[in-house]
């Protein structure tokens, strides 16, 4: 309810700018100007660059935190038309609703809460910051930590939720989509002023690191700096060094020393956490020196240094280095491993180092209700491959599969591997072409595994018994839980302890270290959201690791548990000088340059743009030379490496293309590969089907479920267009190779129409089998980085418009089209009866994505005065649709939403009943409801810009809208806004019933020119052609 003596009436002119919104909310139906705006927010999400973007605002000032020092109501003493920016009013929120209530309008400023928590992070030094109060004020536990700070956030974010949720006048704005919001933001408070500048400032930084911070800003950055740096320093009880620098003293003034001495010395005195920051440096100190000590045979001077109150386990770790027999060993470390909660050791009789007759005892199988896919590189590992798979075969956890994939191995590792599968149902193995290193090896395995959960195990390494079920333990009691790691003990062949680690993010105690391969992840997690590891020969794991921590936060787990014994053994790549991490010269270079390479690349990238697709031959970024896999062997890999049954080439053949798989009657079968959860989708494979049995060509579907690791049984719907013959649910979205080929052997299929897909590899394989591989894309989805990798994949890639034509050949591809038409049976459906006092417009909303201008379009049609006019708004979405309805048509009697997906006759009848498909959009693919349209006879509203000015010519058979450039998406597809005026006033022009007959008439003549013969004729001619791109035989 609006409050008079609060909010005004304005009828100044407001903020001008291309109307648009990105989701339907109520709208005031005359803006008005509020007398106070408040933004509300966590902090660290351009709370700043908001409150400098208002500035440009004529009819409201603006300010951030400008009442922060005050207390009491000269808190909340604002001027009018003043818009407040302050993430600290959210602890004001009491006083908020005391003064202002339900009168001022409100705002909640958030950014992606993961990145907002890493920011508070990295703030722990500033010894005033929010994170600080919220630490030792709130929490009360003084341990500095991003968990902590992902508290604070999540905190925030609620208080506020709840603050605005019986406000009237309120909106959200992610900043991640600020373009877009901003302006809708000065749209609801009706200011004026320009647009353009105020959003340009987002594009800048106004902390005090950018270049228009204040002028208080600039001044205390260096001091900011300085502060973090002796934070720092102190964490490494190094920082009294600073202030025996001359030169900091100079630089400083007094009143900075003084400052600087309080925030060096009473935390000394008051924070728990800093001296519990240098015990584990003391011991880590200890595990080093104590190592050292017995390094220089002085075992008892080791021991010496480790004293009595040394890490768990560490004295009985140290005793086994100095065990002369197998039986003094064993003492030692089953002690160790009691001190570890780990099933007791034994070694086996020969002549062999004790490494190699390591045992555990047998430990009682667990319930295992979700399967594992353990993945294991090898390359010449014939002395350990054994062990190391019988290890995993031991596990407590009994539902694993194990895909071991030979790396081209020049010893026995494959004969044995082969050997143990023959044996071993729960085994499969794979086999490279050529050496491409672990992480190519690990994305072949990681391709046909049928697991829900994925980890990895190396060929040289022990798996305690239980390792399985420890990391599978977080997730199944928790649904917050996604992936788990844990550590690993690295031993030399005498099963002695040999590698002592810094204490830090890679060892807790200084003796186990983070075992990057112990990884353990839902699949549907890679699939949908992280893809694959980065294929090159070395280091790809801390990658991968720092992927899944961007993206999961809380919901990855670290076990701090022993799950492996690895090998520590000369000559290894991990311990190789040039390529390697050692004891003795730390990180090698090599490997600190691709860090530091794909560190920038994560930090300039938001998660959901962390998506590596395999093979990667595009990179995202660079890795030295010495460590990349070459495009043509990781080409021979992919093609030769996922199936068992492939003969192996020789090493100076190059992929090879076989007979083609042929049925014996010679009938020609095509299978089909598309979504099946989306009508449109469906709609064509129907319709190309039924072009092909007429040309005697049966036909197969492979259909993709959502983008799930599998099937989601309520969008694979057996009825209406999608009840077909011959269609074969597929397991999951990104379909393992294995499954492809079976399903073409099994229908004899010697072409496959793939509809949006990008599984290259896979593609690429059924190529390599004489299979015909026929693509196409919806044009959003296919960029330049991908042109490589599908003119290996795909004999030809076909158009469905003349838009996806120019842009495939600006890409060096000859794209032939495919003249989609109107089908027969659309133009001979029978016309219902139309109501001649009413001019009604349908709009197919669909799933009612950001692909669909919804908001606009409502927008639009409230503001038509003709009172004949009617809006039916057709949506496929239960959930978007219920929420739509209601609101649409309680701000308008004259719109009606339908959410039921009705069957085709119904869909058409409903369709054709109106008299104008009002049909914008931001960006299009095919566009199947144009076509529709001009078969049933109806004028279409639509963006003047390809491909839907196609189907449209302005003012002969349609009304073609001006489009606003918006943006580029990162495949340079064009994101486009439809004005809400000049969609308006379309509407207006077709209410006229002489106008909208002229326009009926020029669609008659359009339907003429989209003859299904023509595409009938298209498509066999398609499947008929020879490949447009060169397969080596």
């Amino acid at each position: 309810m609006e409050n008079d003596a609060l909010i005004e009436n304005t009828s100044r002119e407001p903020l001008r700018h291309a109307d648009r919104a990105d989701s339907f909310e109520d709208h005031e139906a005359v803006p008005t100007r509020f007398r106070n705006v408040f933004v509300l927010c966590t902090g660290r999400c351009g709370s700043v660059s908001f409150a400098k973007a208002c500035e440009h605002f004529t009819n409201y000032t603006s300010g951030h935190e400008t009442r922060h020092r005050q207390t009491g109501e000269a808190r909340v003493d604002f001027q009018d038309h003043h818009i407040e920016v302050d993430n600290r009013l959210a602890w004001f929120l009491g006083r908020l609703q005391d003064k202002f209530g339900d009168a001022a309008f409100y705002v909640h400023l958030i950014r992606d809460e993961q990145q907002v928590a890493e920011s508070y992070d990295r703030r722990w030094h500033s010894h005033g910051s929010l994170i600080h109060g919220f630490d030792q004020g709130i929490l009360r536990h003084q341990l500095p930590n991003e968990e902590t700070a992902a508290e604070l956030v999540r905190t925030i974010n609620e208080n506020i939720r709840s603050f605005l949720r019986d406000k009237s006048h309120k909106m959200t704005i992610n900043l991640d989509d600020i373009q877009t919001q901003f302006p809708e933001f000065a749209r609801r408070i009706n200011a004026t002023g320009n647009i353009e500048q105020s959003l340009n400032l987002f594009s800048e930084r106004h902390n005090a690191t950018g270049k228009n911070a204040s002028k208080q800003s600039k001044q205390s950055l260096p001091i900011v700096r300085l502060t973090k740096r002796v934070h720092e320093l102190k964490k490494e009880n190094r920082f009294l060094r600073l202030l025996a620098i001359p030169s900091f003293i100079l630089l400083l003034p007094l009143l900075t020393l003084v400052a600087l001495f309080r925030h060096i010395a009473k935390p000394q005195k008051n924070r728990k956490w800093s001296l519990v920051s240098l015990l584990p440096s003391r011991r880590k100190r200890r595990i080093r020196d104590a190592y050292l000590a017995h390094h220089s045979q002085d075992p008892e001077r080791a021991m010496t240094i480790l004293g009595d109150d040394a890490p768990t386990g560490a004295t009985e770790l140290f005793r086994a280095l100095s065990a002369q027999s197998d039986d003094e060993w064993l003492v030692e470390m089953n002690d160790w491993a009691a001190c570890h909660h780990l099933p007791r050791l034994k070694l086996r009789e020969g002549p062999e180092p004790r490494f190699y007759r390591i045992q555990f005892e047998s430990v009682v199988p667990v319930p295992s209700p979700e399967k594992v896919t353990v993945i294991m590189p090898a390359f010449n590992a014939e002395e350990t491959i054994e062990k190391a798979v019988q290890s995993i075969l031991d596990q407590s956890w009994q539902n694993l599969e194990l895909i071991i994939v030979d790396d081209c191995s020049t010893d026995r590792t494959a004969e044995i591997a082969t050997r143990l599968a023959a044996s071993e149902p729960r085994i499969r193995v794979l086999r490279n072409a050529k050496n491409v290193g672990p992480y190519v090896s690990k994305n072949r395995g990681l391709q046909v595994a049928t697991g829900r959960y994925i980890t990895g195990h190396d060929a040289d390494d022990i798996a305690v018994p239980t390792r399985i079920a420890d990391q599978m333990s977080p997730i199944l009691r928790s649904p917050e839980c996604s992936a788990t790691i844990a550590y690993m003990l690295r031993i030399d062949d005498d099963a002695k302890f040999s590698f002592p680690s810094k204490m830090g993010g890679y060892s807790y105690d200084g003796m186990a270290r983070k075992a990057m391969i112990s990884l353990m992840i839902d699949r549907e997690v890679l699939e949908s959201h992280l893809g694959y590891w980065d294929g090159v020969r070395f280091g790809g794991d801390s990658e991968m690791l720092r992927r899944v921590s961007n993206h999961l936060g809380p919901k990855f787990q670290e076990i701090k548990k022993i799950t492996m014994l690895c090998l520590d053994v000369a000559g290894s790549l991990t311990n190789n000088a040039e390529h390697g991490v050692t004891f003795w010269n730390g990180v090698s270079p090599i490997r600190k340059k691709y860090r530091d390479s794909w560190c920038k690349w994560h930090d300039k990238t938001q998660v959901k743009e962390q998506y590596l697709p395999f093979p990667h031959f595009n990179r995202h970024f660079d890795a030295p030379d010495e460590m990349l896999v070459s495009d043509e062997d990781l080409r021979d890999a992919v093609a030769w490496s996922a199936y068992d049954d492939l003969e192996q080439p020789n090493d100076n053949d190059t992929m090879r293309r076989e007979t083609p798989i042929l049925a014996s009657d010679n009938k020609r079968r095509i299978g089909i590969v598309t979504y099946w959860f989306n009508r449109g989708q469906a709609m064509v494979s129907r319709e190309l089907r039924a072009i092909l049995e007429e040309a005697g060509i049966e036909s197969h579907i492979l259909a993709r479920p959502t983008k799930s690791s599998f099937v989601r049984p309520t969008f694979i719907d057996r009825t209406d267009i999608w009840q077909q013959e011959r269609i074969r649910t597929a397991s999951r979205f990104l379909i393992p190779g294995d499954e492809y080929l079976e399903w073409a052997v099994e229908n004899r299929l010697d072409t496959i129409l793939f509809d949006q897909n990008l599984q290259f590899s896979e593609i690429l394989m059924l190529r390599c089998k004489g299979i015909q591989t026929i693509g196409r894309f919806v044009w959003e989805d296919f960029g330049l980085d991908d042109v490589p990798a599908a003119k290996q994949a795909f004999d030809t890639i076909y158009s469905l418009t003349e838009a996806e034509r120019l842009r495939y050949q600006s890409f060096g591809i000859d794209s032939p089209r495919v003249r989609w038409g109107c089908p027969t049976e659309l133009v001979d459906f029978p016309k219902p009866e139309r109501n001649d006092d009413e001019v009604r417009f349908f709009y197919p909303g669909g799933y009612l994505t950001q692909r669909k201008p919804t908001a606009e379009v409502i927008r639009s049609f409230r503001g038509v005065s003709n009172p004949r006019a009617r809006l039916v708004i057709k949506a496929q979405h239960p959930n978007r649709g219920k929420k739509l309805a209601m609101k649409a048509e309680r701000v308008d009697r004259r719109i009606r939403v339908i959410i039921d997906d009705l069957p085709a006759e119904e869909h058409y009848r409903l369709m054709a009943s109106n008299d104008v498909c009002l049909a914008p959009t931001r960006w299009e693919g095919l566009g199947l409801h144009h076509s529709e349209a001009i078969a049933l006879g109806m004028p279409t509203i639509t963006n003047d810009f390809a491909p839907m000015n196609e189907y449209v010519t302005h003012g002969v058979d349609g009304w073609l809208i001006p489009a606003v450039w918006r943006e580029e998406k990162s495949e340079g597809v064009p994101r486009l806004e439809t004005p809400v005026g000049a969609l308006r006033e379309a509407i207006e022009k077709l209410c006229d019933n002489d106008f909208r007959q002229q326009l009926v008439a020029g669609v008659e003549a359009r339907k003429a020119s989209l003859d299904w013969n023509l595409t009938q004729q298209d498509v066999i001619d398609l499947v008929t052609e020879k490949p447009a791109f060169e397969c080596a035989q």
